[in-house]
C-alpha cells in the first residue's frame, strides 16, 4: 500500500461513489479519488493525460454510455494502460461475470456491499491493493 494512492472510481451511482470515497478518505487521509460517471469518461481523461496514471482502478460493469466489461477490454487492449490494476465492482454475483472479467485481466472482483461495514471493509481492501 502506497501511503498517498490514487485511485479512480467509474461508477454511475453517485451514493455508491460517496460511501466508497468517504470510507477511503477516513482509512488514509492522504488517498486522491477522482471519480467518473461511466467507462467512456474514464478512458478519454487517461489518454488525454497521460502523466496522470492512477495506482488503481475501481470500475462498476453496469454504467451508461460504455459500461464496465467494455471499459476493462480498452483498458487492457492499451499497452500504455494496461499495467493499472483494474478491480470489478458490481452489484452481480453471477459466476459467469466474475469469469469473463478475470479473463479479460481484472486484478479482482469484489461485490458492490449492501451496508456501511460492507463499504467499509471494502475500502480497506482497495487501499491494501493501491
Amino acid at each position: 500500500m502506497k501511503d498517498q494512492p490514487t485511485i479512480f472510481i467509474a461508477d454511475d451511482d453517485e451514493d455508491d461513489i460517496n460511501l466508497l470515497k468517504t470510507n477511503l478518505v477516513d482509512r488514509n487521509t492522504q488517498v486522491n479519488c477522482t471519480t467518473f460517471h461511466n467507462g467512456l469518461v474514464l478512458i478519454n481523461y487517461l489518454v488525454v493525460n497521460p502523466e496522470k496514471r492512477p495506482d488503481l482502478i475501481v470500475l462498476d460493469i453496469n454504467m451508461p454510455v460504455k459500461n464496465g466489461f467494455i471499459t476493462l477490454h480498452e483498458l487492457k487492449s492499451n499497452k500504455d494502460l494496461a499495467h493499472i490494476p483494474v478491480i470489478m465492482l458490481s452489484g452481480s454475483s453471477r459466476k459467469d461475470d466474475i469469469t469473463r472479467c478475470e479473463q479479460m485481466g481484472c486484478h479482482s472482483y469484489f461485490v458492490k456491499p449492501v451496508s456501511a461495514k460492507g463499504f467499509t471493509e471494502l475500502a480497506e481492501r482497495l487501499l491494501l491493493l493501491a
